[in-house]
């Protein structure tokens, strides 16, 4: 190979569109009211578009032979400066064809889980069509470039050929999390509706689920031979825990906002109702194979698990309305409905917590269960040479907030 393609530097820009989140209905509260003003007129139901942002990757190689990379080697800033200028061109063409493409058919509040589903696929396709079309089209603005380009359809693919996310907790979306998700957010609606729907003077009764604490690895002080199912010579799983907050409506007759006992009644009740019915067997054997994804898998089937007990039996067993004109003995008629925490947060008059607090709290925890994990490895490998340090009792995997 002559000396000049041996120190000739090729550049190249790898790009993507990374659907991080998908559509779902979603609630907010706009205005201030005053006192005794129905509560749903500020209440603003809406649709959140699906989340998807550009990832690329510029780099550069000395070298390059015949179907072959050669060494890499840090971007010329010239190159870089032309790559930005690029993306910037890229971007204003963008604008510029936005408004002459057919817009795919919106989800709307109250539709199936099928429209939502259907609308982000779309708008993801829609978005990557857009970005081959404009890298294309501004590539071809000034030829030739110093580097070449190329658009993937997958994030899959863009990290096959070398692309690089934002850091741990930038990744696709998960498409069973997301139906997970929309089917508890198509739910949580249904259930602002009903509220809103109910007769003055019923009492009206908004109430979420949550992981108060996830499934967790621990240590215990026990010896070796006082495992039970799950265990492994002193390491055990610990089940999640559940959390349940309620609130009382502010429509609701004023007594039942004055009468604490009444709420704290109505909270046990869910509480009671949420912790006989849901499941918290342990589902995880530990060994030298258990992985962190084991115990998230099992922190979120327990999340979906408590919803659909929450959500349709849980509501109707709190819910006591009139049947045929007849009320209950206590003279009350009762609504209650499940809400997802950011609907509840909304109607609590609380700020909502956005994706990347949620992604952070899952890394957290993802690596938190590793470290014990890789702990209880080690020890397990000493088969019983742990010193003292196996009397310290420790968890891995607590959420701190």
């Amino acid at each position: 190979m002559p000396d000049s393609q041996q120190n000739e530097i090729t550049s190249e820009l790898i790009i993507t569109k990374i659907l991080l989140e998908g559509s779902l209905p979603a609630l907010s509260c706009g205005g201030s009211r005053n006192a005794g003003e129905p509560y749903w007129t500020f209440l603003q139901r809406r649709v959140d578009p699906p989340i998807i942002e550009t990832r690329y990757i510029l780099r550069s190689f000395r070298g390059e032979g015949e179907g072959e990379r050669g060494e890499k080697v840090p971007v010329p800033p010239e190159v870089a400066t032309m790559v930005n200028e690029f993306l910037s061109l890229a971007d204003q063409i963008s604008q510029h064809l936005r408004p002459q493409i057919t817009e795919p058919s919106a989800a709307h509040w109250g539709d199936p889980v099928e429209k939502y589903r259907e609308h982000t696929q779309q708008v993801h396709i829609s978005e990557l069509d857009l970005l081959s079309d404009v890298i294309e089209c501004a590539y071809t603005v000034q030829e030739p470039r110093p580097f070449t380009y190329r658009v993937h359809s997958s994030v899959k693919d863009f990290l096959d050929d070398g692309g690089t996310l934002l850091g741990p907790h930038d990744r696709p979306m998960d498409q069973m999390e997301y139906e997970d998700k929309l089917e508890r957010a198509i739910a949580s609606a249904e259930g602002v509706d009903g509220l809103c729907a109910e007769l003055p003077g019923t009492i009206k009764l908004a109430f979420t689920t949550d992981v108060g604490q996830p499934t967790r690895l621990e240590r215990s002080a026990a010896f070796p031979g006082d495992g039970q199912d799950g265990e492994a010579m002193g390491w055990k799983v610990l089940d999640p825990e559940i959390s349940v907050s309620c609130r009382v409506m502010d429509d609701c007759p004023e007594w039942v906002h004055k009468n604490k006992a009444a709420q704290v009644s109505y909270s046990r009740s869910f509480f009671k109702a949420l912790y006989n019915a849901v499941s918290t067997d342990v589902t995880i054997e530990l060994g030298p194979r258990t992985s962190a994804e084991d115990f998230m898998v099992d922190t979120k089937c327990y999340e979906q698990g408590m919803f659909n007990q929450a959500a349709y039996q849980t509501a109707r067993e709190v819910s006591s309305l009139q049947e045929d004109g007849v009320e209950r003995e206590d003279g009350h008629s009762v609504k209650a409905a499940w809400v997802d925490d950011p609907m509840f947060r909304v109607l609590s008059g609380r700020p909502t917590r956005d994706r990347r607090y949620h992604s952070q709290r899952l890394l957290t925890y993802q690596n938190s269960i590793e470290e014990g994990l890789e702990t209880m490895r080690r020890e397990l490998e000493c088969d019983g040479a742990r010193g003292t340090a196996h009397l310290e009792k420790s968890t891995w995997g607590t959420w701190d907030s």
